[in-house]
């Protein structure tokens, strides 16, 4: 799958907005596309929960839903086919689309087993999902709490919109057993922030970025805040 990454004007006024920890997510995101999707022309990506269209508008051949019609009208500018619809109802029909892309808070908002059944119903066979979400330990804890608490799913809430949303926060065994629940083995798992916070309202400094950087020497993946999942649809 050819990618076309965004240059200049908006994409560097986007960075400059997220402060960075959002641009580190996203830069994340992006590697996983070039790397797991497929190569060949033609294949047909779905945008899960595609918001404003920052990742289809990467696509070649890509196709977004969002629940959210603000979100949806701006997507749209993005010369991609979008439509209104959640993940747990995907307007498409079975076996029509080669991978799909749900990338960072979608899942954490919707019924993780329910969208996963739906995107197993709409890909083909083998086909993956490339997927971010927050999870347990997107919170304070210290490293070192980390590797002695006895953590649990969790449920919490944010403002969206003016609105409450309910969020979910997973835990890497959770998404494991309703990832094999639903059709799909856990081909590829990773996560960022399990030594250093995202700081999501401060912003992060070169220090913190140099922190993320260690974090690859350290196989303690399952206390990321923000997992990064490959699916593979295996029945």
């Amino acid at each position: 799958m050819k990618l076309t990454r965004p240059r200049g004007g908006a994409a560097n006024r986007r960075g400059a907005e997220d402060r960075t920890a959002i641009k580190v997510i996203r830069t994340r995101e992006i590697r996983m596309m070039e790397k797991f999707l497929p190569k060949g022309n033609g294949s047909v990506v779905l945008d899960v929960g595609c918001g404003t269209g920052f990742h289809l508008a990467l696509l070649e051949n890509g196709v977004g839903v969002d629940r959210n019609k603000a979100a949806v009208k701006s997507a749209e500018g993005k010369g991609k086919p979008v439509a209104i619809a959640s993940a747990e109802e995907l307007p498409f029909s079975n076996e029509c689309v080669d991978s799909a892309i749900c990338f960072f808070g979608v899942l954490n908002l919707c019924d993780l087993g329910a969208s996963l059944r739906e995107m197993n119903r709409v890909l083909k066979w083998k086909g993956c999902v490339l997927a971010s979400a927050a999870s347990i330990w997107d919170r304070s804890y210290r490293f070192r709490e980390k590797l002695f608490a006895d953590r649990e799913p969790e449920e919490g809430y944010f403002i969206a919109d003016g609105e409450r949303a309910r969020v979910h926060l997973f835990t890497r065994e959770e998404i494991t057993k309703t990832s094999m629940e639903h059709g799909f083995k856990v081909e590829h798992f990773d996560s960022l922030f399990s030594l250093q916070k995202p700081r999501w309202h401060a912003g992060l400094e070169p220090q913190h970025i140099l922190k993320l950087g260690l974090e690859r020497l350290v196989p303690a993946k399952d206390f990321g805040g923000v997992y990064f999942i490959v699916l593979r649809k295996v029945f």
